[in-house]
């Protein structure tokens, strides 16, 4: 990954593509707002992802100029459509699949892997921007957590156990899981907000067996094909 490239440089590459995740995330929790407004779901918790929206658009924004600081300079921004958790149910299972993989999953994923680029973080900008996503990645995490609490319908949320080991999946990335070696000079990035596979793998791991799974299990979400999918680690 390194060659040809300045560790900076490689490192600005990584955070002009997290600009344009982020702006991907804004759009997806603006959605969410939406549709959460449409199955009638607690204003406080529209507001939320409404605000989650606009926090992942400052996201992007500060990626944008680190990346520019590290000597990259990313595309323009472009609209990014979200993608579609699940097709063809009903709109609250929608809304409960899509909370369940934008906040309960992938943001806290976020949070434990922002921890460990904070920890690691050797440039003070880059450890500024780290600290304040961060923060705003618990409480989008939160979000997903509290509507799961509000939702009494235990079909639904046993359907929402079933598709659990797809909502994860999604989340993973094939390189992720690879065992082929990684270029070793990763390991220069990681004080540039860039985590090794072997550091990612291991906050994957942290994350699904600390967070994701005991707090869908404390939602009263079956987690067992998500444990049987993942019982390497769980």
């Amino acid at each position: 990954m390194l060659r040809g490239v300045t560790p900076e440089q490689a490192a600005g590459l990584t955070w002009a593509q997290r600009a344009r995740v982020e702006r991907e995330a804004a759009a997806f929790f603006a959605r969410l707002g939406a549709r959460m407004r449409g199955v009638g779901a607690p204003g406080a918790l529209i507001e939320l992802a409404e605000r989650a929206s606009l926090d992942e658009e400052r996201h992007a924004a500060w990626a944008t100029e680190l990346a520019e600081r590290l000597g990259v300079r990313g595309p323009a921004p472009e609209d990014v459509a979200p993608r579609e958790v699940v097709a063809g149910v009903p709109d609250d299972r929608r809304v409960l699949a899509e909370c369940a993989a934008l906040s309960c999953v992938t943001e806290s994923l976020s949070t434990v892997a922002l921890l460990a680029m904070r920890e690691r973080a050797t440039r003070a900008d880059v450890r500024a921007v780290l600290h304040e996503v961060l923060r705003d990645e618990i409480a989008h995490a939160r979000l997903g957590w509290a509507y799961l609490s509000t939702v009494d319908d235990a079909r639904a949320k046993a359907w929402l156990g079933r598709e659990l080991p797809a909502i994860v999946d999604g989340a993973v990335t094939d390189e992720l899981l690879s065992d082929e070696p990684e270029d070793a000079a990763m390991g220069a990035l990681e004080g540039l907000g860039c985590l090794s596979r072997a550091t990612r793998r291991a906050v994957f791991v942290a994350a699904l067996r600390d967070v994701i799974a005991p707090g869908f299990d404390a939602c009263g979400v079956p987690t067992g094909a998500l444990r049987e999918r993942y019982a390497r680690w769980l």
